[in-house]
């Protein structure tokens, strides 16, 4: 009979006293290990209340959080997480586009209150890989499988994103379709009127800079924010 395995509860619950007492990463990795483990997530219910009774004799354990005064966003994984989010805003799925809110969707993947006080990279990723995997749910993003060259992955995942607007759009009825929504004629086309205006036609698309995607993503996110917001205001007078 196979283990029960450990509740979102008891993930919550081991994070946020880790974070309260401020356990390095290598005597938490140690306790873990005490349980051939190697993350909190494969931990069974039964190992979780063992683990959770030796974090609670820490000095500290008891103390509440520290939350920082300001909901700013800090810390090593924070500009991933805070691009992730804004994607999100642009894309029309995320509506509050402040670290506030983006704070407590982290606390509730990881059971961590902030982005300063994420520290682990495999909780990191789980709140990133949660973050791709709803605005592919919510907003159809392909996610690209991405080059080994860190400047063309960024800008894989960019026009990724892009992409994804362009359809809601469409869909939306905020830019007009040429052919094939899978084509995405025009899309090309808006990204040069945006970045470079309209004499400064891009051939393809790498030749675009991360920062004029950001640009276009930012311009487009406006658009299907307002052509939702008419959607809204139809249905309610309907």
């Amino acid at each position: 009979m196979s283990a029960v395995p450990i509740t979102p509860e008891q993930i919550r619950a081991i994070h946020a006293i880790k974070t309260r007492t401020r356990l390095d990463e290598a005597s938490y990795r140690a306790m873990l290990q005490a349980y051939d483990v190697s993350t909190s997530k494969d931990l069974s219910r039964a190992d979780a209340d063992r683990l959770l009774i030796r974090l609670r004799e820490i000095p500290g354990a008891s103390r509440p959080v520290e939350r920082p005064s300001k909901a700013k966003a800090s810390g090593r994984f924070a500009p991933k997480l805070q691009a992730m989010w804004i994607a999100g805003w642009n894309l029309g799925v995320v509506h509050d586009r402040t670290d506030g809110a983006m704070h407590a969707f982290v606390e509730r993947q990881t059971g961590v209150p902030h982005s300063r006080f994420l520290r682990d990279a495999m909780d990191a990723r789980a709140a990133i890989e949660a973050l791709k995997g709803w605005l592919a749910r919510e907003a159809g993003v392909v996610w690209p499988l991405l080059d080994t060259d860190r400047d063309v992955a960024l800008s894989q995942v960019k026009w990724a994103i892009l992409r994804a607007q362009w359809r809601r759009c469409i869909n939306l009825g905020a830019v007009r379709a040429f052919g094939p929504v899978e084509s995405y004629s025009g899309l090309v086309d808006y990204v040069s009127a945006v970045t470079r205006g309209a004499s400064g036609r891009i051939g393809v698309e790498a030749d675009v800079t991360p920062a004029e995607l950001d640009k276009a993503s930012s311009a487009l996110g406006a658009k299907l924010r307002r052509a939702q917001s008419g959607t809204a205001e139809v249905r309610r007078a309907g």
